[in-house]
């Protein structure tokens, strides 16, 4: 059935006047993160910047597709002062200079690490990278690492400090390191979905992890998050997994590890929590990798409800809905 199911890699969006009402609320919603932070690094207005962070960190606030508004707030930063890493650590040191037990700085200086490691190995698969790059990448991850350390009674106030924590000590090769971070920071912050996430892509086999690694993250995620999310988690977390590293995706087809049961509870309790046509495109993906008829027909009313059609979005990568209808109407 797999082969029937498609082979154009992320589709494009099929146009639709409701659908592009759906997307431009997402991009308005993240635009009015975005343009006030950049505004406001570039103005120095470092109180204020605080502030928003406190703000976004308690309760995690999220746009209308579920990404929390921190991820996207700090996201607007790296994206716009990131490449190389210098100007992110001129930022952050200033910003310290001002506020010294600014949270928000911490990370941001982190971040400049990333930038410089990310400049240094490049962007592409590791066998071309330089062999006389990866002593300086390793070097510059483990100064992250010690600046992180450092000011851990500070910065570990905000979520993302673990975040970081676990993204470092994947680049560094340390599951143990990954482990306590996932320990300490879900059980700090058990509602902030990216230190999970952070997780599950620092345990990917091809990080030297493997699926019952992510298994195990995913159903820690749930036993933090139930009261509030369901099993929310679990389908966002391997949906995640197999978006990363594609491979996988055989598991949920021959029903091998992954629990479809709780994946599909978990992306009703997550369209209650986020309804609308991206989450739905996400169910109807797995429903149709699991060939589970009668959810991908719920999951395509959900669409058809929000967008009038299917707009495609969100698919798994060689995923595609016209192939998936007609699989399921071969099996009539």
């Amino acid at each position: 059935m797999k082969k029937q199911i498609c082979y154009a890699i992320m589709p494009l969006l099929i146009a639709s006047s409701i659908h592009v009402s759906n997307a431009a609320t997402e991009d308005n919603e993240r635009l009015a993160i975005q343009q006030p932070i950049i505004e406001m690094v570039y103005k120095k207005q470092w109180n204020k910047l605080d502030q928003i962070f406190k703000e976004y960190n308690a309760g995690f606030p999220a746009t209308s597709n579920g990404t929390q508004k921190i991820v996207v707030a700090y996201g607007a930063i790296y994206e716009t002062y990131g490449q190389g890493g210098e100007n992110l650590q001129e930022i952050a040191q200033e910003w310290l200079k001002a506020n010294p037990d600014s949270t928000a700085a911490v990370i941001v200086e982190a971040m400049s690490y990333d930038g410089k490691a990310t400049f240094v190995r490049g962007e592409s698969s590791a066998s071309t990278v330089d062999e006389d790059a990866w002593p300086k990448y390793q070097k510059i991850n483990e100064a992250k690492k010690a600046w992180l350390l450092k000011h851990k009674e500070v910065a570990a106030k905000e979520a993302s400090w673990y975040q970081d924590m676990i993204l470092t000590a994947r680049n560094l090769n340390d599951k143990a390191l990954i482990m306590q971070m996932l320990e300490e920071g879900s059980n700090t912050f058990p509602d902030y979905q990216n230190i999970y996430i952070q997780a599950v892509e620092a345990l990917l086999p091809k990080w030297g992890g493997s699926p019952e690694d992510i298994e195990k993250v995913a159903r820690i995620a749930v036993k933090k998050t139930a009261d509030k999310y369901g099993k929310s988690y679990y389908a966002y977390l391997w949906y995640n997994a197999l978006q990363f590293q594609p491979e996988m995706m055989d598991l949920l087809y021959e029903h091998k590890l992954i629990s479809w049961d709780d994946m599909k509870a978990g992306w009703h309790d997550r369209y209650k929590k986020y309804p609308g046509d991206h989450i739905a495109n996400e169910y109807m993906t797995t429903a149709c990798l699991a060939s589970d008829k009668m959810a991908y027909q719920e999951g395509s009313a959900w669409v058809k409800s929000h967008a009038g059609d299917h707009p495609r979005q969100a698919w798994l990568r060689n995923m595609d809905y016209v192939k998936c209808d007609n699989y399921f109407e071969s099996k009539k």
